[in-house]
C-alpha cells in the first residue's frame, strides 16, 4: 500500500518536473546565423564577452552545416592548427589582436553572404 502511495505521488511530481524543464530557457541555446553574426561583429568591436565566445566555439552546431563550418574556422583561429598558430589575445576588452579581429571580420562577411542567400519566409 505504501508503494502505491509513493508511486501515485511520484508520477505527478515527475510530470511537473519534465514540463518545467521543457519550458525552461535551457532549450533556447540554439544559435542561429543572425545571432552568430551579432556575436562575430561583437568580437570585432570588442563588445562580445569572452564567456559568450567560448560558448560559441565549444559546442558543435549540428543543425546548420555552413554555420558549423564558420564555427570550426573560429576554433582554428582561437586554437591554431598545423598550418597556422593560434591568434594572439587582445587587450582592452578585445578577445583577439588586430590580425585576429580582421579574420573574424572576414568570417562575419561570409556569414552575411550566407544570410543574404537564405530564402525569405513570412509567417502569417
Amino acid at each position: 500500500m505504501e508503494v502505491l502511495i509513493t508511486v501515485a505521488l511520484a508520477i505527478p511530481i515527475l510530470a511537473l518536473l519534465i514540463w518545467v524543464l521543457s519550458r525552461s530557457a535551457m532549450g533556447g541555446q540554439r544559435i542561429d546565423r543572425r545571432s552568430a553574426l551579432v556575436l562575430l561583429e561583437g568580437v570585432v568591436s570588442g563588445e562580445t564577452p569572452q564567456a559568450r565566445w567560448d560558448l560559441f566555439v565549444s559546442y558543435p552546431i549540428t543543425w546548420d552545416e555552413e554555420l558549423e563550418a564558420i564555427r570550426r574556422r573560429c576554433v582554428v583561429l582561437q586554437e591554431g592548427d598545423d598550418q597556422s598558430p593560434p591568434a594572439v589575445g587582445g587587450i582592452g576588452g578585445y578577445i583577439f589582436n588586430r590580425a585576429g579581429r580582421a579574420e573574424v571580420a572576414k568570417l562575419a562577411e561570409e556569414l552575411k553572404a550566407l544570410i543574404a542567400q537564405e530564402p525569405y519566409q513570412r509567417d502569417f
